[in-house]
């Protein structure tokens, strides 16, 4: 499938934008976050002093990786580009995760440096200097900064690995460059823009969020995590800030109350798949655009965009710059119509894994079809099925590899991390619910101790939380097919006619007061269940992040309240979130609510139900 349309593209480097708006639109913000915000020429500056500081005081290298452990905002933002100035790549790091994991990433990476907006205690022995980004200065205008290559690497992104190892990809500027260039033009973003900054650093949607707007000089706004995860606050964000283009995880568009949002001209979906009716809620006045693309092929690879309504959802076809072939089990085209393997050649393709060269081999073949000597394919392992119009369907994956709330999960890795798990025999990860949960089922080693909460507390400790299984169901024995193979098929329901995981205990909650019953129902119908009990945690109900901004949005909708998902996700069970509501409630709100649940209760054969 050759490449659409015929957009000039721009080649030089995405991060240099910074130097064309600074002196084209030196007073117009940049940069926005919850606290702060930067003009073009500010940013360019605090950008320029920091990458000589580097050079300068830390000794930064032409190709070494540096570290970046800030949280979101405009600190960031400044230190991902200072180190790509200082001839470096960029290393993203969550300093929440798992200390295991941060020491694999940075020693496999050789990091000798991380800049981080505080210091954190989870960097402590593993000999790489913490470094502030608002620090003294240095002597910038004496600086001598590396040229600006396209073939010099940009950045090391970890993705999820099904040995149990999460593997390193290498993306050089070039397909950064291309990325950037081509989008702001497909998309229509220019100087005059508001565009949301979503995706957390370390996943590859910040860098499409972040480069795409600077190559088009327009203002980047990010929102704090508490505003991120709470679906009222971040309606409320793109209304006061005027956001004019969203991209935004279908999961969470389709939890967004539908309000009036002038400003917003566009949104753009990637990463899961959006439900159609979804789609057509948000393209009514708006452009929709959905975007595909692996971590591998430098974030995206076809773009599609959709206009007023929606009759059907596709991902769109590549990109000038960009090739994608839908080829057989023997890297033969298929005929026209028939289902065939993605894969993605062009600009945009990375280098391989970090020390995994055997992998790498494997999943980046050379490309025979596309005449450039050397060039290579990456083999994706999803499937398609191209189209008429030229673009191309998504028909999922062909290997284990599974997307649970618009993550990237190797299933291998987390079946690895639970067998590694003291007391536990064997493990088997399934996707739930259309991938909007992952359930765990173990079996105990003889006499072991395999119980489900300390399981899962020991997986929070050495993986990250979008791999942690929502609910880990213990069994005597696996289900077995004639192959002696474990049967998924066969795997029981992971809940209980209450609500509760299989194989524990089912408590009936304490009658409480009326705001308390309202809000246990509300959990209940959240989590599938037809009673929780009330000191139980959401999480172990089969709760994750996702349902848990909605429950706390429909909480806030109902008592009229001020909940935020922090405060509910540092005590996340019936009886906290009651009193939150209580206590941040309007009083008339909550007395009707109470009233209403009284006289429901008090109804014979009425379930209590004040929605």
């Amino acid at each position: 499938m050759a490449p659409r349309g015929s957009i000039p593209i721009d080649l030089s480097r995405a991060d240099l934008a910074v130097d064309r708006w600074a002196a084209s639109t030196p007073d117009r913000v940049a940069v926005r976050d919850a606290t702060s915000a930067v003009s073009w020429i500010e940013l360019r500056d605090r950008v320029t002093e920091l990458a000589a500081r580097l050079i300068a005081r830390h000794g930064v290298r032409a190709g070494e990786v540096v570290g970046v452990g800030c949280r979101r905002g405009v600190d960031g933002v400044v230190a991902v580009l200072a180190v790509l100035r200082a001839g470096g790549a960029f290393l993203p790091l969550d300093l929440t995760a798992p200390r295991e994991r941060l020491a694999h990433m940075a020693g496999e990476c050789a990091v000798r440096t991380v800049l981080v907006d505080q210091p954190s205690a989870v960097l402590d022995g593993s000999g790489a200097d913490q470094v502030a980004v608002s620090g003294p200065g240095a002597a910038a205008g004496r600086a001598v900064f590396p040229p600006a290559r396209l073939d010099d690497l940009a950045y090391v992104i970890y993705t999820s690995g099904s040995t149990g190892t999460p593997k390193g990809v290498l993306v050089p500027h070039r397909g950064l460059a291309n990325l950037a260039a081509t989008h702001a033009d497909l998309l229509g973003i220019g100087p005059g823009d508001v565009a949301l900054n979503y995706a957390a650093m370390t996943f590859d949607g910040f860098v499409f969020e972040l480069f795409v707007p600077l190559h088009a000089g327009a203002t980047i706004v990010l929102p704090d995590d508490e505003t991120r995860l709470d679906p009222v606050r971040l309606t409320r964000l793109l209304a006061d800030t005027g956001v004019t283009f969203a991209p935004i995880p279908p999961s969470l568009l389709a939890a967004l109350p539908d309000v009036d949002l002038p400003a917003l001209r566009a949104v753009l979906v990637a990463g899961d798949t959006c439900r159609l009716d979804v789609a057509r809620r948000w393209a009514r006045d708006r452009v929709l655009f959905n975007s595909y693309g692996p971590t591998e092929g430098t974030v995206s690879a076809t773009l599609a965009r959709f206009p007023g309504t929606v009759a059907e959802l596709h991902v769109g076809a590549p990109f000038p710059g960009v090739d994608v072939h839908l080829l057989d089990d023997r890297q033969r085209p298929v005929e026209p119509g028939a289902v065939g393997e993605i894969h993605i050649g062009g600009a945009g393709v990375s280098w391989g894994y970090l020390g995994q060269p055997a992998l790498s081999a494997e999943r980046f073949v050379p490309d025979a079809l596309g005449g450039t000597p050397g060039a290579r394919l990456y083999r994706t392992g999803d499937l398609g099925r191209a189209r008429a119009d030229g673009g191309i369907d998504f028909l999922g994956r062909r290997d284990r590899q599974v997307k649970i709330r618009g993550v990237r999960v190797e299933l291998g890795e987390v079946e690895a991390a639970l067998v590694a798990t003291p007391g536990v025999h064997e493990a088997v990860a399934v996707p739930h619910a259309e991938g909007a949960r992952l359930v765990a089922y173990i079996t105990a080693v003889p006499g072991g101790d395999a119980e489900p909460a300390r399981v899962r507390a020991e997986l929070e400790d050495r993986l990250p939380r979008s791999h942690v299984p929502d609910v880990v169901v213990p069994l005597p024995e696996m289900p077995r097919n004639a192959a002696r193979k474990i049967d998924t098929a066969a795997l029981p329901d992971p809940f209980g006619p209450s609500g509760t995981p299989a194989g524990e205990a089912e408590t009936v909650p304490a009658a409480g007061d009326p705001v308390e019953r309202v809000v246990a129902d509300l959990v209940a119908d959240t989590v599938g269940a037809q009673t929780v009990p009330v000191h139980t945690r959401f999480f172990d109900l089969g709760g994750n992040s996702l349902l848990m901004m909605r429950l706390v949005a429909q909480v806030n909708e109902l008592f009229d309240a001020e909940v935020s998902v922090r405060e509910f996700a540092a005590a996340p069970t019936v009886a906290a979130l009651a009193a939150a509501a209580r206590r941040t409630a309007a009083p008339e709100r909550l007395a009707a609510v109470a009233a209403m649940a009284e006289e429901l209760a008090g109804a014979p054969g009425i379930p209590v139900d004040a929605r």
